[in-house]
């Protein structure tokens, strides 16, 4: 296998976990836990080594199918009710602007990110926790190909911008996320959603 092959089928391999973890955490799953995405993500994880991030997916599957309803509910009451909004700028670092609205700087440097990629969040704001993990997987799924098909100045492209987002977004909000879901619900499944998510952007900022 070609080494631009192999690192293409890892690129692919995040791309299916992004995607699957975004429809965990979507704005439209209220807390329902799809078997299709659960079975993709488990063998994304497993392709690519993160044993961390398959023992958290054990974890958080064993709360949700030991109470389905109990877990529904308690989703719906921390993500969907205001309890953690799941938006980047209402967790980043910089705070909310000073009238109390959320940081309309971060918004608008994802919603760049967005731009340079065509692509746009549907019926959320672009900093949402789905949107930011939708946006991740196409990157992927785009240097992927650019790799196969020996376009290296695009694939380095999309590197560079999925490294450059990575590290001004996703990991800058996701600790403070996880901090504010475990002080706000005993949900074990919660807790181990996002450090699923935690342990996958980890590691996709690790140099290849």
């Amino acid at each position: 296998m070609r080494a631009d092959s192999g690192l293409a089928q890892r690129l692919l391999a995040k791309a299916v976990a992004y995607g699957a973890c975004a429809r965990l955490v979507g704005p439209s799953s209220g807390g329902v836990a799809p078997p299709e995405s659960v079975d993709w993500l488990g063998r994304s994880l497993g392709y690519l080594g993160l044993e961390e991030g398959r023992e958290h997916l054990r974890a958080f599957l064993q709360d949700v199918q030991g109470d389905p309803e109990g877990y529904r509910a308690e989703y719906v009451r921390v993500f969907e009710r205001g309890t953690v909004p799941p938006y980047e700028a209402s967790q980043h670092a910089s705070g909310p602007q000073p009238l109390g609205g959320p940081n309309v700087q971060v918004i608008a440097d994802v919603a760049g990110f967005y731009r340079a990629f065509g692509f746009q969040a549907r019926g959320e704001r672009p900093d949402h926790l789905a949107a930011e993990l939708e946006f991740l997987a196409l990157v992927c799924t785009q240097e992927a190909y650019a790799r196969l098909a020996g376009r290296e100045e695009d694939a380095e492209v999309c590197a560079r911008a999925r490294q450059s987002f990575l590290r001004e977004h996703l990991k800058t909000w996701l600790p403070a996320l996880r901090t504010r879901v475990q002080q706000a619900s005993p949900r074990p499944g919660l807790h181990h959603l996002l450090a699923l998510l935690d342990a996958l952007a980890r590691a996709d900022a690790e140099p290849v």
